[in-house]
Order: structure tokens, then C-alpha cells, then sequence
């Protein structure tokens, strides 16, 4: 993806933010250019890198800055590329109220819930990941980053002055979900705390400044140096701060109620006796004055009827209801509308991505989720599914298979079958054909087949023999729990060797050094299926 940088933003603990966009479509991108040891970036570390980056482009979350892209500039340096968010350059003030604080919290608590939950682990969150404001809410930044940087082996290097990255990450162990926590939980000090007393206060004498007892111990339990004293995942952390969040009402303190005193004025002397009026005339007298009270005593009653109803009609007409907010994950947005304003609610499309599980056209996720109570007219922010992310198949026609496959990975496709002609003029390893066609557009992940110049092993040259070397490595693929990896060397004569097979799990990174008595292929091989596979070159 060609991507246009626009102004620089500032620098990050890892590198500098820029502004950009993608140079074909137009869209806004944060563009992070990481600082990397160039003497080390071999194409083998390259491929590792982009690979460690890129496998988090499937998150698609409204708290979350979808990734885009990952690549090497022509300078070498190595660019992480992610949806802009519209308050990009805010990031979360300071001095913010507590209630505002936790809010915010919440919202980067509820982002990396999700990529726990699918496996992924952020590995660098700063204070500076973290985007406040604007219409989309808070977003966080820069996932890919920490894989990145751990692949290189810099990570532990350059976060020693990082006060969000975990004392386990600095001392080089790889980033974990409890590493992320460690981190939330800095952050959410940062935003909650009252601060005051001295400037060298340690993290849990700033967390114990955290207004309310509870917000303080979550936030205590997340900092802790032991990782297993921690949060294990942000879903569990969330759950516990989502408790210590929730607004609590005061009970109304009880009317005081006394007995009235006993009055000590002295007793009035009694009235005088009335006079002696005749029966008929003291009964006419008694039936007026009672006729008369009650006529008064009815029409005030009516009054207060009503007054009351009055009131209470206005209160209903003018208090809208509360509702709960149905599920319109996976409905189209002419469903999705329908059912939401059965509910009362309204429906916006906040904005559109690319998912590789939802189809194109149907809501991958909605702000407020489901089951969340709200007033009745709410409007419900729809994440919208372009389908699975696309990209066009360039023309490799009379590139080298080198330049090809570097082309492929660069677009997100990859390098399928490779068939030879051996008895072609042109130089050895040039693309002569390719499948599908130059142009056209296919989902990311497409295998591109290819028709090459020249013999497999020789080319169109001598053989050269003697031994041969090479540093193979793989990355184990999200499916199932374990998954049995094997990497095997092919000689022309047919026979094979297994130099390596291990179990494994999704996410395991593992390089194995390969030696060959002469010329070789070697092939990777994860639960019988073929993964990966080279052509060894003669050691020097």
C-alpha cells in the first residue's frame, strides 16, 4: 500500500507519528515510523518483522485503530500504518476528573479485551497509543508495534525509560497479556489520580491516591511486579473495573421525626358558655356547616387530582423510556435499522472496515453493544463490513522470483506454485507467466501462481556443489491449540531428511538452522501441510 505522509505529528518512545494516507483511495492513515538498528535488517528478519506486524490487521473494534499496513520505506525504516482517528494529536488530557478518567480507561480496557480475546497482544501501550475525543470516542494506537519490535530484538533496549511497559518485557521477555495490563494500569493512574506530594512517588503510592478504594486496589492489582499477581487479561480487569465504575446514588438521609413538645404556656381560661338555641334550629346550623366543609373539602381534592395528573402526563411525555439495545451484529443495515428503531433507537454508519469473517454490507460490531440499557431515541453507531480486505494483483512478468514474492508480501498476497521452464532463453528465476492476471482484485491472502525461467535447482547454469546452509524460520498460525511442525530437507535423488518437529502453539516463533551435503530444498511443513519453501544457496 503506496502511502502519502502529510505533517509529523511528534515523536513516541518507539519512533516518530505522522499523518498520512493511503496514496490510492485517499484515506487517512497514523503513520508510526519505528527506530530500528539498520545494520541488522537482513531480508529474513524483514519477512519476520512484517509478519509479526501484519497479523494483526483483523482488528476491527470501535476503541481500536484498525490497522492497515506494514512495510520498509526505501531508507530501510520500518512504517506501521493504522486508521487515523479523528482526534488524532489529542491523546488524553490532563488534569481530567476521575469519572472522565475512568471513562476513558474503560474505553482502552474494552480495545484490548478484545485483541486478548483473539489471541493478539499490544506490547508496547504508552500513554501516547491512546486517542481521546472526537466523535469516534476514545482509540488506541499502534498495535503491531510491540511484535515488531520484540522480533528485532530492540523492544527490551528502548522501553527502559517506558514507565507503561512491564519490569518482565524490560528485562527481554516476550510482551504478554499481562504485560498489557501492566500498562492499563499505568495509564489508568495517569488519568485518575488526584496528584500532589512529591514528583518521585513510586506507582503504588500514586495508585493509593486514586480517589475511591476500589478503583485504587483494581488499578494496585494491575501494577504489581510479579506478572502472576496481575490481571491475567484485559477481559478480566474490565470486569472488575467496570464494577468500580458503575455511578453509585447516594441513600437520601432519613427525615428526622419528632414528637411535638408539649407546649408550657399557661392554660387559657375557657370560653364563655354559648347560649341555648332550640333542637331545630342547632341541627339547621350543623347540616350547613357540614354541607359546607365538605363542598370545600371535594373541590380541593379535585384540584389536587388534577394537578397530579397533569404533572405525570407531562413527566411521561416529556422522560423518554429506557430501552435495551439489540444484538445487530451480522444484519444488514436495512435490518439492523428496522430492528433498532422497533426499539425506539436511531442508527448511524460511523464507519466502514474490513473483516475476514463478516460479509461485505453487514455490521461487524455497534456502539453501544448489545444489552446495554439506554434511553429511548439513542443513536446506535454502526461498523459496517467492506469484506474481506482486497488488494490488486501486481505484474510480475519478467521480475526475478526474489523481487516477486517481495512484491506479493508487500500487498498482502502471497507466492503460490512455481512451475519451471527450464528451456527458456531468459535469464534464470524471471517470471515469464502468472495466475490470476495483473489488475485484478483479490482478497488479501490470495495465492499468486507463477511460471519461472530455468531448472529448479540449477537454473540455466552449471551446478555448483559442496555444502549448504540456511537460518529458516516460521511463525505458527492461529488454528488449533497444538499444531505439529516439521521442517524437512528434499534432495534431487528423492530422499528427504526431517531436521526438526516439534508441537507447537498459534503465535510460536521458532528459526532453525539448516545444513545440506549439496543441492537442496527445504520444505516447512505445519500438520502436513506445506507452509513455506527454499532453495538452499551454497555456503560461501
Amino acid at each position: 500500500m503506496p502511502i502519502d505522509l502529510h505533517e509529523k505529528l511528534g515523536t513516541t518512545p518507539f519512533g516518530e507519528r505522522h499523518l498520512g494516507s493511503d496514496a490510492a483511495t485517499g484515506q487517512a492513515l497514523l503513520v508510526t515510523r519505528l527506530r530500528l538498528d539498520d545494520s541488522r535488517l537482513d531480508d529474513t528478519l524483514k519477512a519476520r518483522i512484517l509478519d509479526a506486524a501484519r497479523r494483526y490487521a483483523g482488528l476491527v473494534h470501535p476503541h481500536i485503530c484498525a490497522p492497515a499496513t506494514a512495510g520498509f520505506t526505501q531508507a530501510g525504516r520500518l512504517v506501521v500504518a493504522q486508521e487515523a482517528p479523528l482526534s488524532v494529536g489529542l491523546g488524553p488530557g490532563s488534569g481530567q476528573a476521575a469519572e472522565s478518567g475512568v471513562e476513558t480507561l474503560v474505553h482502552v480496557c474494552e480495545g484490548l479485551a478484545y485483541a486478548h480475546a483473539r489471541g493478539m497482544v499490544h506490547g508496547a501501550l504508552t500513554r501516547d497509543c491512546v486517542f481521546s475525543g472526537g466523535p469516534q470516542g476514545t482509540r488506541v494506537a499502534d498495535f503491531g508495534v510491540g511484535a515488531a519490535l520484540y522480533e528485532t530484538g530492540t523492544l527490551a533496549a528502548r522501553s527502559q525509560a517506558v514507565t507503561e511497559i512491564a519490569p518482565e518485557v524490560k528485562a527481554g521477555a516476550e510482551p504478554t497479556t499481562a504485560s498489557d495490563v501492566y500498562a492499563l494500569g499505568v495509564i489508568g493512574i495517569d488519568l485518575c489520580s488526584t496528584g500532589g506530594g512529591p514528583a518521585a512517588q513510586s506507582l503504588a503510592e500514586r495508585a493509593r491516591r486514586v480517589p475511591g478504594i476500589g478503583l485504587a486496589t483494581v488499578l494496585g492489582r494491575a501494577i504489581e511486579s510479579d506478572p502472576k499477581a496481575r490481571y491475567a487479561t484485559a477481559e478480566e480487569m474490565l470486569g472488575h473495573l467496570r464494577n468500580v465504575a458503575a455511578p453509585r446514588t447516594a441513600p437520601q438521609a432519613r427525615a428526622a421525626t419528632r414528637k411535638p413538645a408539649r407546649s408550657r404556656a399557661p392554660k387559657q381560661p375557657e370560653p364563655p358558655a354559648v347560649p341555648e338555641m332550640s333542637y331545630p334550629k342547632a341541627f339547621g346550623l350543623i347540616l350547613w356547616t357540614v354541607l359546607r366543609s365538605g363542598l370545600a373539602l371535594l373541590l380541593a381534592l379535585c384540584l389536587i387530582a388534577a394537578a397530579v395528573a397533569g404533572g405525570l402526563a407531562l413527566a411521561f411525555r416529556s422522560t423518554p423510556g429506557l430501552v435495551t439495545v439489540p444484538n445487530l451484529e451480522g444484519k444488514t443495515v436495512a435490518e439492523a435499522t428496522k430492528l433498532a428503531e422497533g426499539k425506539g433507537l436511531q442508527v448511524t454508519i460511523g464507519r466502514e472496515a474490513h473483516s475476514e469473517d463478516v460479509p461485505a454490507g453487514r455490521v461487524i460490531e455497534h456502539l453501544p453493544y448489545p444489552g446495554k440499557v439506554v434511553r429511548e431515541g439513542r443513536s446506535v453507531e454502526l461498523v459496517v463490513s467492506l469484506g474481506p480486505p482486497r488488494a490488486k494483483v501486481p505484474d510480475l512478468v519478467g521480475k526475478s522470483r526474489a523481487d516477486a514474492l517481495e512484491r506479493l508480501e508487500s500487498l498482502g498476497l502471497r507466492l503460490g506454485t512455481v512451475s519451471r521452464k527450464p528451456d527458456s532463453p531468459k535469464p534464470a528465476e524471471q517470471v515469464l507467466s502468472q495466475n490470476p492476471p495483473p489488475g485484478k482484485e483479490v482478497a488479501i491472502d490470495t495465492e499468486v501462481n507463477v511460471i519461472v525461467s530455468g531448472n529448479r535447482r540449477t537454473g540455466t547454469g552449471p551446478t555448483r556443489s559442496g555444502p549448504r546452509a540456511a537460518d529458516v524460520s516460521f511463525i505458527v498460525p492461529e488454528g488449533p491449540v497444538v499444531q505439529r511442525v516439521k521442517v524437512e530437507v528434499h534432495y534431487p535423488s528423492g530422499r528427504y531428511d526431517v531436521v526438526y518437529e516439534r508441537i507447537h502453539r498459534p503465535g510460536d516463533r521458532r528459526t532453525v538452522h539448516v545444513v545440506a551435503s549439496g543441492e537442496a530444498t527445504v520444505q516447512i511443513l505445519i500438520d502436513g501441510e506445506l507452509v513455506a519453501e527454499y532453495d538452499l544457496e551454497p555456503s560461501p
